[in-house]
């Protein structure tokens, strides 16, 4: 993996915390708390699995390869780390151990020469780079960025009348989830 490329993963991934501050920071606190629909995560339980996925999954993986072992664990993802408080109280320490801990992966991922991150590791998944997770890193986070958006998006369709829920349909990708009866 090139030095630009990790130099690039490392602009996305420390970008995130402060994108998701933007879109959340003026949400009401039952969007942030609840999830959209049954089997889904509300915004909180994405954020916090972003922080627990960075810690267990994707800084572990990348030091652990890069550092020359020969296997890697499946991960087991969670939506809760324990925080209390109003949901407000929850985004903004969420957010802040987000931006921390990316602050902190950074420094890992400039201090892996860059011909280590090409080692691989076996994986019940197959055999993946440490290069590969921090590329997967980037993919992880944008895939949840969507899904914050897609819970915004799905509250948004549901305040309007069917009209305009027809007109919507007609001109974007709404998902299943946003399905409501004429």
């Amino acid at each position: 993996m090139r030095v630009a490329d990790v130099e690039a993963a490392i602009g996305q991934l420390g970008a995130t915390p402060e994108v998701i501050r933007a879109l959340a920071a003026p949400l009401a606190d039952d969007l942030l708390a609840e999830a959209p629909v049954a089997g889904e995560w509300s915004i909180l339980q994405v954020i916090a699995h972003l922080v627990h996925a960075d810690e267990f999954a994707f800084v572990a993986r990348v030091r652990s390869i890069s550092g020359g072992a020969a296997e890697i664990e499946r991960y087991h993802p969670v939506d809760e780390i324990g925080i209390d408080g109003t949901p407000r109280e929850v985004l903004h320490e969420l957010l802040d151990r987000l931006a921390a801990g990316r602050a902190d992966a950074a420094v890992l991922l400039r201090s892996i020469d860059p011909a280590d991150l090409d080692r691989s590791a076996g994986h019940p998944g197959g055999s993946f780079t440490a290069a590969d997770f921090v590329e997967e890193w980037v993919f992880h986070d944008a895939d949840h960025l969507q899904q914050i958006l897609e819970n915004v998006k799905g509250r948004q369709f549901g305040r309007v009348g069917p009209a305009m829920q027809r007109a919507l349909r007609s001109m974007t990708s709404v998902g299943p989830q946003h399905e409501v009866a004429d």
